[in-house]
């Protein structure tokens, strides 16, 4: 028996209608990263397109409870033991899928493409499924277990170009499955975010204030920054940089704290736990860095460009297609310390490039990115089937 709360799927009511699509966001990861993020937001975007959604996610997501808190009825508490062969939460699942009149699963973390599609097999309806593709596809699936789920795939989106070349490289699919779908952000809020709990004392005023929004773990780069500034210090041009999110991997914190005492910069970096609605604060900066060695494609680059502040990424995966390099923002090479300590002295040494940049950003992103491109684009794929 699957119980979330008080609610027992056995009594809840079909959430249903004969002129909308019943969709079930399936995200069953417990992090607080762009993916869960997006497919969170994803289930707002739905319903203001008119359709109808339920969320089936983690119990231990933080993200999804702090979202539906108000509408408790429309979320499912799901766990799995067997990602390989999870069909014991497969059954659960297809009987949320039957109870619910569900036409379309749409998932989000590749971890949950098995036991979507075993739920779609063992649910009475001719339900549809959706696969969201947020990272990197990097190896072929044409082995028989892959081929198996792909064929049970009734659209394979992309968020960016480089990801449609992997897909259609790399999946045993067909390219008319495939489609591209950019991230879209809503118009920014004019209102003056409060910047207090980021406002830095004791600092001298001639300096370059960059944050960084992402968990704390090694492939998230923070430590590139620190040896940035280690370098940018000893040509006396200080740096602050301040750190946004919770930590995933332990060591790697130690280690980056071991590192700041070690070149004495433990006034010039600050860490701040995983905040909502990140994008509200990005303006209380002067730069917003994505160190990543490859990220997929980096929404926040675009809340920042979209706030009119200046950008830093790395020059792989989807970033390219976000920053056009010294037009709006500045591209460093994958790793590389001396390349990203060149990006952050340009726009250490050039303040008035640096607000060009991000004007010409700011720009960018409301002709390419807009929330309601998004919106029409995600809405066809829903309808048309």
């Amino acid at each position: 028996m699957l119980i979330y709360g008080r609610i027992n799927i056995k009594t809840i009511k079909a959430i249903a209608s004969d002129t909308t699509v019943n969709i079930l966001v399936l995200c069953l990861s417990p992090g607080k990263g762009g993916l869960e993020l997006y497919a969170r937001r994803s289930t707002k975007i739905i319903e203001e397109l008119g359709h109808q959604c339920i969320t089936v996610s983690n119990p231990n997501s933080t993200v999804f409870k702090a979202n539906n808190e108000p509408d408790k009825k429309r979320i499912f508490s799901l766990k799995t033991s067997f990602h390989l062969l999870p069909l014991y939460a497969a059954l659960k699942l297809a009987r949320i899928i039957d109870t619910n009149n569900i036409d379309v699963i749409h998932i989000h973390w590749s971890k949950d493409f098995n036991l979507a599609v075993f739920a779609k097999l063992f649910s009475s309806r001719h339900v549809k499924l959706i696969y969201t593709r947020h990272m990197a596809i990097t190896r072929y699936k044409n082995d028989f277990y892959h081929k198996f789920l792909y064929r049970h795939v009734d659209r394979f989106i992309v968020i960016t170009k480089q990801l449609m070349k992997e897909a259609c490289q790399f999946l045993p699919l067909p390219e008319s499955k495939i489609k591209l779908l950019h991230h879209g952000i809503n118009k920014p809020n004019l209102k003056a975010p409060n910047c207090d709990k980021f406002k830095l004392t004791h600092t001298p005023g001639n300096y370059l204030h960059i944050a960084i929004f992402s968990r704390i773990e090694e492939g998230k780069g923070q430590h590139l920054l620190v040896e940035a500034a280690r370098a940018l210090k000893d040509r006396n041009k200080e740096i602050h940089v301040t750190v946004i999110g919770h930590v995933m991997d332990q060591v790697y914190y130690q280690n980056l704290e071991t590192s700041i005492r070690k070149y004495n910069l433990n006034t010039q970096f600050h860490f701040h736990p995983f905040i909502e609605s990140a994008s509200a604060y990005m303006s209380c900066f002067d730069v917003i860095a994505l160190t990543t060695h490859t990220e997929t494609f980096g929404l926040v680059l675009i809340e920042a460009m979209q706030a009119g502040v200046a950008v830093i990424g790395s020059n792989a995966g989807g970033v390219p297609e976000i920053i056009n390099d010294q037009l709006t923002g500045l591209l460093f090479e994958p790793g590389d310390v001396e390349s990203l300590t060149r990006t952050i002295e340009y726009y250490y040494d050039n303040p008035d490039s640096r607000k060009k940049m991000a004007t010409q950003g700011q720009k960018f992103v409301a002709v390419n990115f807009s929330e309601q491109q998004h919106k029409n684009s995600l809405n066809k794929i829903l309808e048309d089937f």
